[in-house]
């Protein structure tokens, strides 16, 4: 699927390229039919061919890419109203009603610009309080300056790719961290926390009680108030930065629920460190929509024997801080090199 151009001067690319057949447009379809697509239009493709253009879409604008994309067909709906307008004006006809060009968040198109974490959210917690418990140290002397920074982090991101969405501004308000303090077992002991965590989650809301739960080590509170000026989260972040402000997520359970030997058992991190910027639009949602168990989504990271602490592992393809769940761009050269040396050896 090619790049749209939202210039007026080019015109929008009508087909895919036929060397990504992945991302191809589905039969029929370009960026201008997509562009005045209707409800029933959408609603008559099959599952797999929406699914491959919406994961089209994403693959080749990104994230925030898809945000311009929803601004630009929302400024198109707005002109359209406008000129409407005007021409039902100019005639005069009595008794005449403007038809109202639909907002984004009756859009057609809206369940293609939301990002995945909108739409559960919409779906799910609609108005109710989501997000995480974190743990702090007692007596953390940077504790305020902590939570405001990581709340500026989280903010970056629901500034980005669906923020222009009524349902955006509405879940933003309802997001949280809620912080626990400790008493010192934060840079040492797991499972005392795991046991606290256990205690507070029968009265946590739905959307705030997940499999996981934060933590600020010193070493994470560190990441957070001392990033590099390259690291510091943007409006438009660079994954799989080395040095990004991170949490250390510790799963509630510590058993990965599967017997000795299954080759699952080998993906499970009770303990890992989470990019502070992707809580919202990744960790979160996968965690709360119950699509995958934690060992799968912590299949590609680097784990943790206990806080603060880092895991002995003989593989060195793993992330150091979790993201997502696609393949990091390093992992992703790792894998050509070693398919180009199997077909080298034939």
């Amino acid at each position: 699927m090619p790049r749209p151009n939202f210039s007026k001067q080019a015109a929008p690319p009508q087909s895919a390229p036929a060397s990504d057949p992945q991302y191809a447009w589905p039969p029929g379809w370009s960026f201008a039919r997509f562009r005045t697509a209707t409800r029933e239009d959408l609603a008559a493709l099959p599952a797999d061919e929406l699914a491959r253009m919406r994961a089209g879409l994403r693959h080749v604008l990104g994230e925030d890419g898809v945000g311009r994309l929803a601004q630009h067909l929302f400024q198109e709906q707005q002109q359209q109203q406008q000129q409407q307008q005007q021409r039902q004006s100019r005639r005069k006809v009595e008794g005449s009603s403007s038809s109202s060009s639909p907002s984004p968040s009756s859009s057609p198109l809206r369940d293609l610009i939301a990002p995945n974490w909108l739409k559960h959210w919409s779906r799910r917690r609609k108005g109710q309080a989501w997000g995480f418990v974190g743990f702090v140290a007692a007596g953390e002397a940077r504790r305020a300056e902590l939570e405001e920074e990581v709340r500026r982090i989280v903010d970056v991101r629901f500034d980005g790719a669906g923020s222009e969405l009524p349902e955006c501004r509405d879940a933003r308000t309802k997001f949280e961290i809620r912080w626990v303090e400790d008493d010192g077992a934060i840079a040492a002991d797991a499972d005392a926390l795991r046991e606290r965590y256990a205690k507070l989650r029968p009265d946590l809301p739905s959307g705030l009680a997940q499999e996981l739960f934060l933590c600020a080590t010193p070493e994470a509170v560190d990441s957070v108030l001392t990033p590099d000026t390259a690291d510091r989260p943007a409006a438009l972040p660079k994954w799989w930065r080395a040095d990004a402000p991170f949490l250390v997520a510790v799963a509630a359970d510590s058993d990965p629920g599967l017997e000795e030997g299954h080759e699952e058992r080998g993906w499970f991190r009770p303990v890992f460190k989470v990019a502070a910027e992707t809580l919202v639009e990744e960790l979160w949602w996968l965690l709360d929509s119950g699509i995958m168990p934690l060992r799968r989504i912590t299949r590609y990271t680097r784990g943790y024997g206990e806080l603060g602490r880092q895991a002995e592992s003989d593989s060195d393809d793993l992330d150091e801080i979790w993201w997502t769940m696609s393949p990091s761009p390093e992992r992703l050269k790792k894998r050509r090199r070693i398919r180009e040396g199997l077909l080298t050896a034939c």
